[in-house]
């Protein structure tokens, strides 16, 4: 069995740790049906993480002691942030999942003239966060990226980062000597059906610069992946 990695927030890493949340309580017992003596990981989402020995363990009731010393990790010096359209559930919770897995920092859907125009409640943003929460702790990432709350193209391409990149089928292919990743960078995917023209018009008013992810035509959700990807690695190349 690989590690187990239970995420608690705010949590304060003391010698004994209780754990009354249904859903941990669940998986622990039900799921691994771990027993006494059983090591933990206990990690915070903010880049704090130690272990514990599991001293206790009922349906009701987790406790764990403290067996090994807070490690504490740096955010990334380069953040990178990816833009995507609203989509079916299934394709948005694909894109969490998988991207959260590659290391990008922040989420920001969005809505555009050819994107799904739905209502985001805070509930389905709930869900959201759930998802990323699993793709953290599989992945064992320790920092949890931001998502922020669906918004318009028009606030998207506004956003302050320094490198903003889009994928165009019309731009330059991507080369990791060209992508200047020494900055914050963000990079917006356009639905099916692509951007229209005067949506492209503003991105590249606001500075976005064009890029081809790929000779084929890709889905929605393979561009922002794919994309998630080429720039992590070109990050890690240069970090």
């Amino acid at each position: 069995m690989s590690r187990v990695r239970v995420y608690i927030e705010n949590a304060y890493f003391g010698e004994a740790i209780e754990i009354n949340d249904r859903d941990i309580l669940h998986k622990l017992k039900e799921v691994l049906r771990l027993s006494k003596g059983k090591q933990l990981y206990i990690f915070d989402g903010r880049g704090k993480e130690c272990s514990y020995d599991l001293d206790f363990l009922d349906k009701k009731q987790c406790i764990l002691k403290k067996v090994g010393s807070v490690i504490c990790q740096e955010q990334p010096a380069l953040k990178l942030a990816i833009g995507f359209p609203l989509m079916v559930e299934d394709k948005v919770d694909f894109i969490l999942q998988k991207c959260t897995e590659l290391g990008v920092d922040c989420f920001f859907p969005f809505i555009c003239r050819r994107s799904r125009n739905q209502s985001i409640g805070e509930k389905k943003v709930i869900r959201w966060k759930k998802i990323i929460a699993e793709a953290v702790r599989q992945s064992n990432r320790r920092w949890f990226p931001g998502l922020v709350f669906p918004m318009r193209f028009e606030d998207l391409i506004n956003t302050k980062y320094e490198n903003k990149v889009v994928s165009d089928f019309k731009g330059s292919y991507f080369k990791d000597s060209e992508t200047c990743f020494d900055k914050d960078t963000i990079v917006v995917i356009g639905p099916e059906g692509d951007f229209d023209s005067d949506e492209y018009r503003d991105l590249n008013r606001q500075g976005f610069k064009p890029i081809k992810l790929s000779e084929a035509t890709l889905r929605t959700e393979t561009a922002v992946v794919f994309a998630a990807g080429l720039f992590s690695l070109s990050r890690l190349n240069r970090n």
